[in-house]
């Protein structure tokens, strides 16, 4: 393990010793650590996330962070409880009514932190060091606008309530409990991710949800935490979301499908991870690599003398089974 064993004034707020874990910070994009040292952090969150960390016995976040973050957990800042609280209440139109605030340390716990040059700049890490590096981390770069994303226990945090005024009021385990039994989780309940367009975020039947218009056919598509989608080819938002509530309700959330328009015989075949080779002449690629299968169409990228193109394309259903070919799973680091 490479060590730093001089502290650097990097800003206003002390630095943290933290090591860094070369590869999967290479391999996410993002920063990927474990914190040595201690260091409070707070998580803002509305009442629906409380029930549902309580009920489920982790804050993990919900679906309003990135698809990086959301993997490693709920994002905290490690500035102070009461700018923590005040940006909730910034955030006022994109959280619920009833807003709280989890205290929680962040000691030996492994974290996720997009990757700025602010971020980068900060750390002196070799990238053909030792896959495990310590640094000094400025706690500063765990804030409200980007926090440090881990899983925390309910049971290792300490719960706020906001009131009108802002100010954050302790909470008894007792108190957590009344509220939850007071205001039990609806069976759905979406509102407005804040990033323009169709795109709602929220709970059915107490898991993570997105749902939205698919911009590349138009019809709607419910997807899980993990961007996985659970429903696809809907017509509406109302329709994707009850029949979100039947794939959750039957154990489908991590890898149920339910797919509402009709598409043409063997599309069903064609998924993520595949090889397809043109069946016509004429000029074009040789090949195609399918990222994603959406309700009527697959995207993907053009392969030409196996390298693979630029620029992502998608291809209609129909057009795949009439001009392409399945060739196998794709094999490329």
């Amino acid at each position: 393990m490479s060590k730093r064993t001089s502290r650097k004034p990097l800003a206003e707020n002390p630095p943290i010793l933290v090591t860094v874990d070369r590869d999967l910070t290479a391999s996410t994009g993002g920063l990927v650590g474990r914190f040595e040292e201690d260091v409070t952090v707070y998580r803002v969150m509305d009442g629906e996330e409380l029930c549902i960390a309580v009920a489920s016995g982790a804050i993990e976040g919900g679906m309003f962070a990135t698809r990086s973050e959301r993997e490693y957990g709920a994002s905290w800042a490690a500035t102070s409880l009461g700018d923590v609280a005040g940006w909730g209440k910034g955030w006022a139109g994109r959280l619920g009514k009833d807003l709280f605030v989890a205290e929680a340390s962040a000691a030996g716990r492994v974290f996720y932190r997009e990757l700025t040059d602010e971020v980068r700049e900060s750390l002196d890490i070799e990238p053909s060091g030792p896959p495990k590096q310590e640094a000094w981390l400025d706690t500063a770069m765990c804030n409200t606008g980007l926090g440090c994303s881990f899983v925390v226990r309910v049971t290792d945090a300490r719960f706020y309530r906001v009131i009108k005024s802002g100010e954050a009021v302790p909470m008894t385990a007792a108190d957590v409990s009344e509220y939850v039994r007071k205001h039990p989780l609806p069976e759905i309940a979406v509102r407005p991710m804040g990033l323009g367009g169709t795109w709602e975020a929220g709970v059915v039947l107490g898991k993570s949800v997105a749902v939205g218009k698919d911009e590349n056919d138009g019809l709607w598509r419910v997807e899980n935490r993990k961007d996985r989608a659970i429903v696809l080819g809907a017509k509406s938002k109302k329709q994707a979301l009850e029949e979100a509530r039947r794939v959750i309700g039957r154990g489908g959330y991590e890898d149920g499908l339910a797919r509402l328009n009709k598409i043409p015989a063997g599309f069903e075949k064609a998924a993520p991870g595949q090889t397809w080779v043109r069946t016509t002449g004429g000029w074009g690629p040789e090949a195609f690599e399918i990222d994603e299968v959406g309700a009527s169409y697959a995207r993907g990228h053009w392969v030409e003398n196996g390298e693979r193109l630029f620029g992502s394309h998608v291809v209609s259903a129909k057009d795949l089974l009439a001009k392409w070919a399945y060739y196998g799973k794709t094999k490329r680091k």
